[in-house]
């Protein structure tokens, strides 16, 4: 998967982001803290060029689950237009 991401090319955003990580973990062997997730994403995007700079992460969303799939599911979102659904 991470190699088909490497050859895919897109343009890269440079707004500021409103981003939702979802973490899934198979069982509570290797369960970490949220906050110690949150970094990874971030530092992830930013290499692979789907944004200019992980400072453009205004705001996030993070969430752990223990399913049978572990994986992780980044969504991402204008933070302008988020904001205001948020405050209608």
């Amino acid at each position: 998967m991470a190699h088909v991401m490497q050859n895919y090319k897109w343009k890269t955003i440079e707004r500021p982001i409103f981003a939702k990580y979802y973490f899934h973990f198979k069982n509570k062997q290797w369960e970490c803290d949220v906050s110690n997730l949150n970094e990874a994403p971030g530092d992830l995007l930013q290499k692979l060029g789907v944004i200019k700079d992980d400072k453009q992460i205004v705001a996030l969303y993070a969430q752990k689950e223990f399913c049978l799939e572990p994986k992780t599911i980044i969504e991402l979102y204008d933070a302008a237009e988020h904001e205001g659904r948020e405050r209608e």
